[in-house]
């Protein structure tokens, strides 16, 4: 899924930016409006103070495009769940409540219906065209009844977790991308990795980094558990699958041969971190970021010739495609509803629609600009000087950031342009020009809670002795002649019941 890069146009309002009239289309709010404002429950972030979010500048330049104020309740995100359950026992609600989907989605009388106030209205066409323009929103922010209730923070950058491997190793044997595409080419590169002294392949997620991160794409994105097919429509259970055999025959083989770490089961993110900054590691895989994390690393503190590169999916021998569903989630954590109960509800709507608008989305991802970012050659960039001394807070932070808009993860995407970072530039590239990744519809099912109820009472033992045995099939522990009795086991202990909630839960998301 390729990313529509929109700096071109954006530069064109950036002297817009600061403006307090508010143009055609940028979502401000009407200045004959009087100013309002509003309760805000929100979870605050460990790395933030109380006094980060008095006289913000950038909540402040907020109140003066859309006419609305914002008077936050704090409360400490590590108890933050605690807080919202007594907060909605006892009815008394603020204007606006920042929590994550799921649990917004469990009280939906609390909340105000939004599809009546934005779908074809013209005041809010930001709103309209983020969230109901969208085929994948529609299907997961609605509650049970299908209206939604939730405005969204949305990722930009759905590339996540990626294959990486060693580029200057790749380079010395006269590889390249191409090279690592099949199966076959990964096991004989695997081995040129063992021959010379490498860790071939190793992860610190256990069984899941090698069945579903180095064997995704030869699989067709197959999950051990529950996953969408890629008809998009139909909820399947990996171990049921006669295909799924196949990748964990292929995974006991290459554990054999010692092309994967024979420690899987308990490397742990220390070791593992350990051994690929200590250049032992051949290939990983992690998100697509760490890629600059690992080349500042050799650059400015040891190994000097090491470097990293990204690459894509193994093919599917099946169906020819290299895809993956290992993504960052569209929907981030810190969506907001607004209260039904809320005198404001429209004048809420046109704060959310500014910052959907493309002058909000430069505002809500870099703050403002010549005190947080510049633009260089086109680009926004952060300035050094706000991020080290906001940090210290010798300067104050221009907001958190983290609640409804698009692009929550700009600052990361669109790094400053720094050496160590072009791994990661070309990486993306890779992946974005060549539509590796695919949408996991599973993440758009939500369940009711007598579904809940009745899956939780199988769940924990399907886990462990679904986890256990699939251990035991890669290391060689169990004879593969005993596959079937394995799967009889899985279907003996009620996943088919499971199978066919997750199928309701999904034709509720499709609204099938």
């Amino acid at each position: 899924m390729k990313k529509t890069r929109r700096w071109i146009v954006l530069a064109l309002v950036l002297a817009l930016a600061l403006s307090v009239t508010g143009g055609a289309g940028t979502g401000a709010a009407d200045d004959t409006r009087e100013e309002v404002t509003v309760k805000y429950w929100y979870p605050m972030h460990p790395n933030h103070i109380e006094e980060d979010f008095d006289h913000d500048p950038l909540h402040e330049m907020l109140a003066e495009k859309t006419g609305v104020h914002i008077e936050y309740e704090l409360v400490p995100q590590d108890n933050s769940q605690e807080r919202y359950n007594l907060m909605m026992a006892s009815g008394n609600l603020p204007d606006i409540v920042c929590m994550n989907v799921k649990n917004l989605k469990k009280y939906p009388d609390a909340w105000a219906p939004l599809d009546d106030y934005i779908v074809g209205n013209e005041r809010y066409a930001n709103l309209d065209k983020t969230i109901y323009g969208d085929e994948y929103l529609t299907s997961y922010l609605p509650s049970d009844d299908g209206k939604n209730r939730v405005v969204p923070m949305l990722a930009t950058r759905l590339i996540g977790d990626i294959l990486i491997v060693r580029k200057d190793l790749m380079e010395a044997w006269g590889l390249g991308y191409d090279d690592l595409v099949t199966a076959e080419q990964w096991h004989d590169v695997l081995t040129q990795a063992k021959k010379e002294g490498y860790i071939p392949y190793m992860t610190r997620y256990k069984r899941a980094g090698i069945l579903y991160r180095l064997l995704g794409g030869y699989s067709d994105c197959m999950q051990e558990e529950y996953y969408v097919d890629l008809d998009g429509k139909t909820v399947k259970y990996g171990v049921l699958e006669p295909r799924f055999k196949e990748v964990v025959e292929l995974a006991r083989q290459w554990y054999a041969e010692g092309l994967i770490d024979p420690e899987y089961p308990t490397t742990d993110a220390t070791i593992w971190q350990e051994k690929v900054l200590a250049g032992e590691v051949f290939a990983t895989h992690d998100n697509m970021t760490r890629c600059n994390w690992a080349d500042k690393d050799f650059m400015t503190v040891q190994n000097v010739d090491c470097r990293v590169m990204a690459v894509g999916p193994m093919q599917s021998p099946e169906t020819g495609l290299r895809n993956t569903t290992i993504h960052y989630p569209r929907v981030r954590d810190r969506s907001c509803a607004i209260a039904a109960s809320s005198k404001y509800i429209e004048r809420i709507l046109d704060y959310f629609d500014y910052c959907f608008s493309e002058e909000g989305f430069y505002a809500m991802n870099w703050g403002i600009l010549g005190y947080s970012y510049e633009m260089v050659n086109g680009m926004p960039v952060a300035i050094d000087e706000y991020a080290e001394k906001s940090s210290t807070r010798e300067i104050k932070p221009v907001g958190t950031r983290d609640e409804p808009k698009d692009g929550c993860d700009e600052l990361i995407y669109n790094f400053n342009q720094y050496d160590y970072q072009e791994s990661t530039r070309v990486g993306t590239k890779l992946y974005e020009d060549n539509d590796f990744i695919r949408r996991n519809w599973i993440e758009a099912i939500s369940f009711t809670d007598a579904e809940n109820e009745e899956m939780t009472a199988r769940e924990a033992e399907l886990d462990t002795y679904r986890g256990e045995m699939l251990d035991k099939f890669i290391m060689g522990i169990e004879p593969m002649e005993n596959w079937d009795a394995f799967v009889d086991e899985i279907r003996a202990m009620g996943v088919e019941k499971n199978i066919a909630i997750y199928q309701q839960g999904l034709d509720r998301a499709l609204g099938n």
